[in-house]
């Protein structure tokens, strides 16, 4: 999810030569395989929470991740919208304005990601089974991840709408 969310940065992309639209493919396959690692891993806690009898959704972590669950389906049908704005969206919405909001909510989904993994790291089992250096570690980490995606997409649209107005 991370790359494909730095496809477009100037400064991290793999593929920083290609043109935009080389780009926009690569970020679609990278979100579609995001995604299915997303629900694959949101099922197999679920039948794992089932095997041994447990309650769902009873933490802030569980809760969080199934709102981030939801957001990442509706980011990634919004993406599809995107894709496809020319047979689904009104000719009076502008494609700048869309991507923009994508792009929003694409940072809302990853500091939403980012918050149940550091939810996660709360956890009594992540707590008992790491020291002090991996929790640190772990938690500098998102972090940093959370900063970097917020600071590509306010370099990539906000100050760059600004400076043309």
């Amino acid at each position: 999810m991370m790359e494909a969310i730095l496809m477009f940065s100037p400064h991290s992309s793999l593929i920083n030569k290609s043109s935009r639209v080389i780009k926009a493919e690569y970020h679609k396959y990278l979100q579609i395989l995001g995604f299915f690692c997303s629900v694959g891993g949101f099922l197999a806690i679920y039948y794992n929470k089932n095997l041994h009898n447990k309650n769902h959704f009873t933490s802030f972590h569980g809760l969080l991740g199934l709102v981030t669950m939801i957001l990442v389906l509706v980011q990634n049908f919004s993406g599809a919208v995107i894709t496809n704005y020319k047979w689904i969206l009104p000719k009076s919405m502008k494609l700048a304005k869309i991507k923009l909001l994508h792009a929003l909510l694409g940072s809302l989904v990853f500091l939403s990601a980012c918050s149940t993994f550091y939810l996660g790291l709360c956890s009594n089992w992540f707590v008992k089974n790491s020291n002090i250096y991996t929790w640190y570690g772990s938690a500098f980490s998102i972090l940093a991840l959370g900063g970097v995606v917020l600071g590509q997409v306010f370099n990539e649209h906000v100050k760059k709408r600004a400076s043309l107005q």
